[in-house]
């Protein structure tokens, strides 16, 4: 995808602004570039989107006591939407 100067300029600037709903995101990206831009561009603007601009939910309430120093494991649907988990111990 070929942007202009311009339009990465935009882009970077509205990347640096945590959004809680993706929504937001892309209303915050029509605001700066236009709605055509968005309209054009969405599948690819979604695709590379932050995980912290994906809506909140609860996965499963669970509680931790720290006495027993122990963690719950991390889902692996969370572990694949989320590229900033990585794995525990890359090399090993």
């Amino acid at each position: 995808i070929g942007f202009t100067q311009a339009e990465l300029d935009g882009l970077q600037s509205l990347t640096e602004i945590n959004y809680e709903f993706e929504e937001d995101f892309l209303a915050a990206v029509a605001g700066v570039l236009g709605q055509e831009f968005v309209d054009t561009h969405e599948a690819y603007l979604r695709k590379r989107s932050k995980p912290a601009y994906y809506e909140v939910y609860v996965f499963r309430e669970r509680e931790f006591k720290s006495v027993n120093e122990y963690l719950w494991p991390i889902p692996i649907d969370e572990i694949q939407s989320n590229e900033l988990i990585g794995p525990n111990n890359p090399g090993y």
